[in-house]
């Protein structure tokens, strides 16, 4: 374990404190030495907070891509330079929107598959966390 943690200080270039570091990482050894390899275990109420702060999280994404305007980037010119430029921010643009589409399906995928848990663990008919927020992730945002 200590040496996933050293890899990742390294590759960070040692700004993760080399010391915080190796005290992070024999703590989560001492901690894996205790419980079971491989397991772990989340209670109902954990379960439920969980999809609820995924489907918050996933409402976020959603609202920011709503109140993200399409931008409209005049050059300052006429000549190829500057409407290269107009072309660069409005792709960035495009790439802000599309980046939230994905941020908000993933959020939304991990707040089904608990939502699927608990339904399971509750014995309950699955359903479609969407119908929580009144949205579908078939096809984003």
């Amino acid at each position: 374990m200590t040496s996933a943690f050293q890899r990742i200080d390294a590759s960070l270039g040692g700004i993760g404190a080399g010391a915080a570091v190796a005290a992070a990482s024999g703590a989560v050894a001492a901690s894996a030495a205790r419980s079971p390899q491989g397991q772990f275990a989340f209670n109902p109420d954990e379960i439920d907070a969980l999809r609820r702060q995924w489907l918050d999280l996933s409402l976020n994404y959603r609202e920011s891509a709503t109140r993200s305007n399409r931008i409209d980037v005049q050059g300052p010119g006429n000549e190829d330079a500057s409407l290269d430029h107009a072309r660069a921010g409005i792709e960035s643009w495009r790439m802000h929107i599309e980046s939230l589409n994905q941020k908000f399906v993933y959020c939304l995928g991990q707040a089904q598959k608990l939502h699927d848990a608990l339904n399971d663990y509750n014995g309950t008919e699955r359903s479609a966390v969407t119908s929580l927020v009144g949205t579908s992730h078939e096809g984003g945002i």
